[in-house]
């Protein structure tokens, strides 16, 4: 696996979690998703942070080509489901 030093997440990633911590709810991966603006500004960052590098295998990857990698499973720490320090960009394979 690739060491990567995670940086600051994008500010509208901190505006889209800030709420819907602050009222008892986890925001989920599939709400993320669901804003596909907010999410390809999310892989786009993941992209920039690991210079285009899979996580695991270390080939090419963008952020239109890839897969969003959790560390900690969604299904065991749903409160990190769309934490940045949690994402990261895997190829496809």
């Amino acid at each position: 696996m690739l060491l990567i030093q995670k940086t600051f997440p994008p500010q509208n990633l901190i505006n889209f979690n800030t709420p819907r911590r602050t009222t008892s709810t986890n925001p989920t991966y599939l709400e993320l998703s669901a804003d596909t603006v907010l999410f390809q500004e999310v892989k786009q960052f993941l992209e920039n942070e690991q210079r285009g590098l899979c996580c695991y295998c270390m080939q090419r990857v963008t952020a239109n080509n890839c897969n969003v990698e959790h560390f900690l499973s969604q299904s065991m720490f749903p409160e990190y489901q769309t934490d940045y320090y949690n994402l990261y960009l895997a190829c496809r394979y």
